[in-house]
Parts: C-alpha cells; structure tokens; sequence
C-alpha cells in the first residue's frame, strides 16, 4: 500500500493498490487494473468510443495534461483506441480507462507513455471529464498511475507536459512532487524555448521522498 502527498491531512492518507509485475512483458491476456478510493483503473476497450465522443462534443469539458484530445468523431474515437491498444502490444506504453468505483463507464484516461525501459523514463498524461472534487480525483488518478510506474514497471524517472495558464492540471503535477522546469537558453539545448508548454519532472527517488515527508 502506497500513500500519496496532498494539500490536506485526509487526503494524505489515501491509498493506491498495485499489483506486481515484470517490466515490458504486460500482453494483451494481462492488464494491470489499479484502484484508488475514489476511482478504479481498467484496460481502454474498444466500447469505450461512444463515451469519448460524448466527453469530448461541443458541450464537454475536461481537464488534463497537454495531450487531451479536444475532439472524437466516432471514427476518431475508433481509431485512437485502437492506437493504443496497439502501442500497448508493442511495450510502448500503458493506458488505463479512469472509472468510477461505483460503475464502469470511463470518465478519463491515465497513461504512461513513451516508455523508455533502458533510459527507465517515461511521460504520464492524463485527462479526465469535469466533475464535483476534479482536482482531488485528478491527483487519486495520477498517483496511481506513477507509483504503478516507480514501483511496478521500475522505471526511475518520469516528466509530464501542461499548458500554461490552466491551473488544475499544474497543481496535481505539484501536488504529486513534480517539479516544473525552467526555460534554458543554453545552447544547442532541446529545451531552448517552450513558452508555450511547461515540462514537469520527478525522479523515483524525490518521489519516494515526498510519499515520506
């Protein structure tokens, strides 16, 4: 049982359950499901479209990391699980469709993504539907996705990418112990200019660390 940091007592105590498991060897027959308090953490199904689209037409909202969709046509929606499904089967990444504990219909989406096992290094995105507590689940969501990351898949680092100017997803990178980069005009430097996103860190060891501060 691993507990999570946050902005209250009561909310420090949460917990995340994870199941053990070989790094890079997950298949199509295995998925790991995760669970939190307040949600549960299930394989993206194929049935998942239509909910996608409906999170996702002109009257959806939704709060994430810099990789939310803004958009799904039905056909859209297909293809971007099927995408998934298939970076999955090839070790590139895990993505988990974000339920409530109480019904199986998808309000979300937590990856890790871009696995990098000999860099042991990867991005966590997330986004999830606007709800009553959003900041709260946000940050149940996440943290169960970097300890699978940290303590299951043994990776040692992890960074996440957020707009600028929207201020949930910044305060759940935050609030996990991720630490926003600073621009650099170091040259040659791949990170020279990103005005328009802001880049966020956490190694295994600082993660650790705030899990015990």
């Amino acid at each position: 049982m691993l507990t999570h940091p946050s902005s209250d007592r009561e909310a420090s105590q949460r917990s995340v359950e994870v199941s053990k498991r070989s790094p890079g060897r997950w298949d199509t027959d295995f998925h790991p499901v995760l669970a939190t308090p307040t949600a549960r953490l299930r394989k993206l199904r194929p049935d998942d479209r239509c909910r996608l689209v409906e999170m996702f037409d002109e009257h959806g909202r939704t709060e994430g990391t810099i990789d939310a969709p803004h958009y799904f046509a039905a056909d859209n929606a297909r293809r971007w699980i099927a995408a998934r499904m298939a970076e999955e089967e090839m070790g590139y990444a895990l993505h988990w469709a974000v339920c409530l504990l109480s019904e199986d219909r998808l309000v979300g989406y937590v990856g890790l993504q871009d696995i990098d096992f000999q860099h042991r290094q990867a991005e966590l995105c997330f986004w999830l539907e606007t709800l009553p507590g959003s900041e709260d689940f946000q940050l149940d969501v996440a943290q169960a996705a970097l300890a699978y990351a940290f303590t299951t898949t043994e990776l040692n680092s992890i960074r996440a990418l957020s707009t600028p100017g929207r201020s949930g997803p910044a305060a759940v990178l935050a609030a996990l112990g991720m630490r926003q980069l600073q621009p650099t005009s170091k040259a040659g430097s791949v990170w020279t200019r990103f005005d328009d996103v802001h880049i966020w860190t956490i190694t295994k060891r600082q993660w650790a660390d705030q899990l015990g501060s």
